[in-house]
């Protein structure tokens, strides 16, 4: 009898041990790669939950791979950046002790460039049709046909 009491005791503890063991929290994890899929050290990498707003982040390591453990199941936003590349961002569902791997591919920022253009002319231009008007007065109408169209209004 004292034999099965200690085997149930032993089977209780070892069972229990491996139980509280066993975690509901997701993992992330992954490799950031450049255009021509070279491994990418130093990127930033943040994780922001949907419902909570909370962020975690890390940074990728020498050999361009992150790892963020401890997450709630949820929708997430994942944001990566790094020095010379446009912002990733992409989102992700993590399920109950997932262990995710996401690979993030980085690309080349697209260039755009803002022209200003001044002038010291105001010249009203109906982009519909490209033609310039102004508000006439009737009174420099009626001066206008008497003078001609070359002719001071005043």
């Amino acid at each position: 009898m004292r034999k099965l009491i200690r085997f149930g005791l032993f089977f209780f503890v070892a069972t229990s041990a491996t139980t509280f063991a066993q975690s509901n929290y997701a993992t992330l994890s992954g490799v950031v790669f450049d255009p021509q899929h070279q491994l990418v050290a130093g990127a930033s990498v943040q994780l922001t939950s949907n419902i909570t707003n909370v962020s975690r982040s890390a940074v990728t390591n020498d050999d361009g791979s992150f790892q963020i453990t401890g997450l709630m199941p949820g929708d997430y936003k994942l944001t990566v950046q790094a020095s010379g590349f446009a912002t990733v961002n992409e989102n992700v569902t993590l399920e109950v002790a997932q262990q995710m791997t996401l690979d993030v591919n980085l690309k080349l920022p697209s260039v755009s460039s803002v022209v200003n253009v001044k002038t010291d002319t105001i010249t009203i231009l109906k982009t519909t049709d490209a033609s310039v008007g102004e508000v006439v007065e009737p009174t420099a109408v009626h001066m206008g046909c008497k003078f001609g169209p070359k002719h001071s209004m005043h």
